[in-house]
C-alpha cells in the first residue's frame, strides 16, 4: 500500500502527464516507465505474476534535493493504488500514441 503522500504525488504526476508537462520513456515491453525532471526522477515497474494472476508495481523515486533513492510497492492487496498506477501507465501510453482524430 502506498503511503498517502506518495499516492497524492502520483495523482499529480498523472495530471501533469495528461497535460503534457511530463515526458516519459517506456522500456522493457511497456513494463517500465520513467520520467526525469530538474526536480525528481521517477521509475515505475509493472509486474504480473501469471501463477497467482496478481499485478504489482514497484516505484523508484529520487529527488534532486536528496541523494537518497526511495522505493515503494503496491500490489493486488492495495486495489486503489494499483488502479492509480494502472492509470499512470495508460496515460503515459496514450500520450505517446498517434490517433487519427
Amino acid at each position: 500500500m502506498l503511503p498517502p503522500r506518495v499516492r497524492e504525488f502520483i495523482r499529480k504526476v498523472v495530471e501533469k502527464t495528461d497535460t503534457g508537462e511530463l515526458t516519459w520513456t517506456v522500456a522493457y515491453e511497456n513494463d517500465v516507465i520513467s520520467t526525469k525532471t530538474a526536480d525528481f526522477e521517477l521509475i515505475v515497474r509493472y509486474d504480473y505474476d501469471i501463477t497467482t494472476g496478481n499485478a504489482s508495481y514497484l516505484l523508484f523515486y529520487r529527488s534532486s534535493a536528496d541523494p537518497v533513492g526511495y522505493r515503494f510497492f503496491a500490489d493486488h492487496d492495495a486495489e486503489h493504488d494499483c488502479a492509480l498506477l494502472r492509470q499512470l501507465f495508460d496515460t503515459v501510453q496514450s500520450c505517446s500514441a498517434q490517433f487519427p482524430f
